[in-house]
């Protein structure tokens, strides 16, 4: 299902991944896969070598983007740069392999070594068209989940205020929950969250 999407992850103070992803941005599609993933690297003892290799990243410059562009096998030789890429671009980082789609429902592992990445943070700046993302912020040691459709202002203390223009409509999106890297949830807890926030809608006034 096209619900768009962003996989981010901050170390140092600095944005190192900022993933589009055009399918499956609910939190039982692109969550569940950015929260298995990084169960994986953690449960494994790896994070120190996860954080290593992101601190390592570096986004891809606009001639270099240019020349992808221009290779008509683009998908085939950078697919971490798909659309359809989203929060495997975590396995795609740390183990360097990533599932891609080969049909309807059907989807195959590939071996990826990534060069560089796309910056798309600012994708989050207007949450009608960003419904959710899903950002691993290394310093704070969090796991953050944020929602799309805010038309509330945000304040100083929110991530994403940097972003916000007082003219939209539709504000930067919004934290919905936050968990500890050394005390991530279940797929069960995880998938609540979203419960949660529709049994508030639904409350009267």
């Amino acid at each position: 299902m096209g619900t768009r999407n962003l996989t981010i992850v901050t170390s140092n103070g600095q944005t190192k991944v900022a993933q589009y992803g055009q399918w499956d941005g609910y939190p039982e599609g692109q969550g569940l896969t950015a929260l298995s993933t990084l169960k994986r690297i953690i449960l494994s003892g790896q994070l120190g070598q996860f954080k290593a290799k992101i601190d390592n990243l570096q986004w891809i410059s606009d001639e270099d983007a240019e020349k992808i562009e221009k290779d008509e096998n683009w998908d085939k030789n950078y697919p971490y740069l798909s659309r359809d890429c989203a929060a495997d671009i975590l396995e795609a980082i740390h183990f360097g392999t990533m599932q891609i789609r080969t049909g309807i429902g059907e989807r195959k592992e590939v071996s990826v070594n990534i060069t560089g990445l796309v910056n798309k943070e600012t994708f989050a700046a207007d949450s009608l068209f960003c419904e959710w993302a899903y950002v691993i912020d290394l310093d704070k040691g969090v796991f953050e989940v944020y929602e799309g459709f805010n038309k509330t202002p945000l304040t100083e203390t929110d991530r994403f205020f940097h972003l916000q223009d007082l003219k939209e409509e539709y504000y930067p999106i919004k934290l919905l929950a936050s968990f500890d890297l050394n005390n991530l949830p279940s797929e069960e807890d995880f998938l609540a969250i979203e419960k949660n926030e529709e049994e508030t809608e639904d409350l009267p006034l």
